[in-house]
């Protein structure tokens, strides 16, 4: 470092000039990435809400749900502790927003769309710290391309019908049963992952499911 300048190179000869405003990003990004790589997402949350990058946790936390009151069915309970690997949900109600359609105009319920939202993000997150530990000597490149494989709308709708997961969907939506039918034979014809044009409303709902578990009870 020299006075506000920032030494890019060791070389004299080399030109002195300071970082661009990308590359000051790209950095914080880095730093935050090792932080939560190395401590944890809670503490990588306290070090962005620190660096004001986030809102105050306790803004977060008060989200006023005045729909509350309707309690999600006992079978969409089950299933979905058993899809999301067990987690018992503290608060089952969100179980019956991320389940929603926007077709279901006169619900006293907002659609998925908030907890898919979140969802996608999570799962990213997820999917990109999984391949940064496990593929440590790959590219930036070709990690894209895995992540993109794992979180594409092809894995998540194959997972969530497998699961049986359109059985749970609710909406008014005159289409999706077809549109379900349609799915089950391409995958009975045995056309493949790749092969089929799967219903995006199943891995809306799986990303809004992985969504309603981190609202529920955090990253972990």
């Amino acid at each position: 470092e020299n006075g506000n300048r920032d030494i890019l190179c060791n070389d004299d000869n080399v030109q002195k000039r300071e970082p661009s405003n990308k590359m000051r990003a790209d950095v914080i990004e880095a730093l935050m990435g090792l932080i939560f790589i190395e401590f944890g997402y809670e503490q990588c949350a306290k070090v962005a809400h620190e660096m004001r990058l986030s809102l105050p946790a306790d803004i977060a936390d008060n989200i006023c749900r005045t729909w509350c009151s309707i309690s999600p069915d006992q079978d969409l309970v089950s299933f979905a502790v058993n899809f999301v690997g067990g987690t018992r949900f503290h608060n089952p109600c969100l179980l019956v927003e991320a389940t929603t359609h926007q077709s279901c105009l006169h619900k006293p319920v907002p659609s998925y769309q908030r907890l898919e939202w979140v969802g996608d993000a999570v799962l990213c997150l997820a999917a990109r710290e999984w391949l940064f530990r496990r593929e440590e000597q790959l590219p930036v490149s070709k990690l894209v391309v895995l992540e993109t494989t794992l979180v594409c709308n092809e894995s998540l709708a194959y997972l969530g019908y497998a699961k049986g997961l359109h059985r749970f969907v609710d909406h008014r939506n005159a289409a999706f049963p077809g549109r379900f039918q349609s799915y089950e034979l391409d995958l009975d014809m045995g056309r493949g992952l790749w092969s089929t044009d799967p219903p995006k409303v199943i891995s809306d709902v799986v990303e809004a499911l992985i969504g309603a578990v981190h609202v529920d009870s955090g990253f972990h």
